[in-house]
């Protein structure tokens, strides 16, 4: 079997129900890309795993952050704004996933335990799954826009991540836990996606990225750390002009959709 994917952006129109009705923009996506037959992801910045088939039309979609299937024509998709969202295809042993991997997903492994259970799906060990695995990423922030004020992480955790947390840091460990905060006033950059390349790479699989672009700075994309600081910055008067309808399209809250299918 092939793959198909399809990238939504703003000018498709915002695809979570959590933002406003979606029923118009997602129907038209949908349609235009050929999908009559798709499975949600609601995403939960978990390390949840389902593996799913059958006839699906459930836009309150499915509670996990990886989605896995092996029936071919059904869609799996993923409506992200800053997260980054990987469509994992294995075309020897016909097996889709969609992982999505933000801040919180990444700290809990949620890349090799896909990869795990993809193999498993597949009746194969990880070192016959890998060889032939397709990896592809969405849109998502960079770690120059993606900061915190503040970072709490099991030490054994850490460990794993110090090399991809950026700024001057005052460190407090306390009963196998870290607490992190910026020593000089500013954010702590979290660079996720650099962690997750390393996780990929240390697998031997390589990562086609040509769809990349970081949402926060693009206006094509959704962004929820975009649009938090220019709420933060407007005050009262985005609330007033949001109400208007006087802000342009890109600065809205909303998702984009990732989808992927087996074909």
């Amino acid at each position: 079997m092939g793959l198909e994917y399809f990238i939504s952006s703003v000018k498709d129109g915002n695809m979570d129900p959590r933002f406003g009705r979606v029923e118009r923009s997602r129907k038209r996506f949908l349609r235009n890309a050929g999908i009559d037959n798709y499975v949600r992801m609601n995403a939960q910045n978990s390390d949840k795993i389902v593996t799913i088939g059958g006839d699906w039309h459930n836009i309150k979609g499915v509670e996990c952050d990886v989605l896995f299937t092996k029936e071919k024509g059904l869609a799996l998709e993923c409506d992200p704004a800053d997260c980054a969202v990987y469509i994992m295809f294995n075309p020897i042993y016909n097996i889709l996933g969609l992982i999505h991997a933000g801040r919180e997903g990444s700290f809990k492994d949620i890349i090799e335990k896909a990869v795990d259970h993809g193999a498993k799906l597949s009746g194969v060990g990880i070192n016959n799954f890998v060889p032939d695995l397709q990896v592809i990423v969405s849109p998502a922030i960079c770690f120059e826009h993606y900061r915190l004020d503040k970072l709490r992480l099991d030490n054994r955790v850490l460990r794993k991540w110090e090399r991809y947390l950026y700024g001057e840091l005052d460190l407090n460990r306390n009963n196998g836990f870290s607490n992190l905060v910026s020593s000089d006033g500013t954010k702590i950059m979290c660079n996720f996606l650099a962690y997750n390349r390393a996780v990929w790479n240390f697998m031997g699989i390589a990562v086609d990225n040509s769809n990349y672009v970081c949402t926060y700075e693009s206006k094509d994309y959704f962004s929820h750390r975009r649009f938090s600081e220019q709420k933060e910055k407007g005050g009262i008067k985005f609330a007033l002009w949001r109400v208007a309808g006087m802000i342009q399209k890109h600065k809205k809250e909303g998702r984009f959709m990732v989808a992927a299918r087996m074909v």
